[in-house]
């Protein structure tokens, strides 16, 4: 079944690697040229550049939306309108907007409801460069889809298949898997915090082996404001220096698929995986590289938590917000001077990198996932 969800996702990013690869490495020179002082982020060039390398993340619901269409036997359009109404302004918006009640009130699985839908409760998210609520949604509509073409009389399929499809899908996404995703979001971030209260390089180990997974599933989203909250109230955070090595372990993994595949498509995807992973920018290494080989994939997420653990146990601590991956490096140095955390925090890149790419080697470049036709 794991093999099999793997081959689902890969099929689905398939048709987007292409433009997605091009958005990775956007990101990255925008990180570059900031990081380097040629251009300032109130110019226009960069506004230009930065939306370049960052439309496609903030709309993957409608990338992905048109792409799980076509996966799914659907016509593309419905894939990609129901994409949109994630990423609608107005929905968006509401996110801010005023509390009418809260559901759970009082317990851990509490949520704010600003939006109703016929007297049903409406808990609104940020979809953007989220993953699986619209393959979800897109899954769904396919079934309704599919029926109403079967029984409906071909007289009243142009309007009432369309119609029908959207009015069930897209309330049924907002109210069923938008709330599901949210509690999953909240429980996994009292979770991590429990965690590092606990032990912080256990928990490096267990965030670093599966912050991956959560990028799959959107879900790190949960987690990411936690880094400025713990800056603004202590200083410093403790928590992204555990996931710094995802970059380097990806990278590692990246380089070995890159030197021992022969083939100039596969390398083709690889060299700009590895320049994004560079800065941070995971993305195109895991749709691109990781996925469609387990075995890889796997070793590469280990290796990233073993860097995690160390990073936890040497007390590593990010003192300010700058480039992703390692290049933000000096994001992580004590303002009094560079210290033990720094140090093991170099540590855990190096191990991971070592590791990833050694156990990438080992495996070789084959694919062991297939995509599903």
């Amino acid at each position: 079944m794991f093999s099999r969800f793997l081959g689902l996702i890969s099929s689905i990013f398939q048709p987007v690697l292409g433009i997605l690869m091009a958005s990775g490495m956007f990101k990255a020179l925008v990180s570059l040229f900031t990081v380097a002082g040629i251009m300032s982020k109130t110019s226009g060039t960069y506004v230009i550049l930065y939306a370049l390398g960052d439309a496609l993340f903030y709309f993957f619901p409608v990338a992905l939306g048109w792409s799980a269409a076509k996966r799914f036997g659907m016509k593309e359009l419905y894939g990609i309108t129901l994409g949109g109404i994630l990423v609608y302004p107005t929905l968006v918006s509401a996110v801010t907007s005023k509390t009418l009640y809260t559901l759970f009130a009082g317990t851990a699985f509490s949520l704010p409801v600003r939006l109703t839908f016929l007297g049903i409760p409406v808990v609104t998210q940020t979809y953007s460069t989220t993953v699986i609520p619209i393959i979800l949604i897109v899954w769904v509509a396919s079934h309704i889809y599919k029926w109403l073409n079967k029984n409906l009389p071909a007289i009243l399929r142009a309007f009432f298949v369309p119609f029908f499809t959207l009015l069930i899908a897209a309330p049924l996404g907002l109210i069923v898997i938008g709330p599901i995703a949210m509690v999953i979001q909240d429980s996994l971030s009292k979770l991590v915090i429990a965690m590092i209260g606990l032990n912080a390089g256990v928990a490096g180990l267990f965030l670093g082996t599966f912050w991956s997974i959560l990028v799959m599933f959107g879900l790190h989203w949960a987690i990411i404001p936690l880094f400025a909250i713990d800056i603004a109230q202590h200083g410093y955070d403790v928590i992204n220096p555990l996931i710094f090595a995802g970059a380097l372990a990806s990278m590692g993994s990246v380089l070995g698929v890159f030197l021992r595949t022969k083939d100039p498509k596969e390398r083709s995807i690889a060299i700009p995986a590895f320049i994004s992973s560079f800065f941070g920018i995971n993305e195109p290494s895991l749709y691109g590289v990781l996925i469609p080989r387990k075995k890889v994939m796997i070793s590469s997420f280990l290796s990233a938590g073993i860097g995690g653990a160390i990073a936890g146990f040497s007390g590593s601590k990010l003192y300010a917000f700058g480039a992703s991956g390692p290049l933000g490096l000096p994001c992580f140095i004590n303002p009094k001077g560079i210290d033990f955390g720094f140090i093991g925090l170099c540590l855990s890149g190096i191990v991971a990198f070592v590791l990833a790419l050694i156990s990438s080697m080992f495996f070789g470049a084959k694919k062991d996932v297939k995509d599903i036709k």
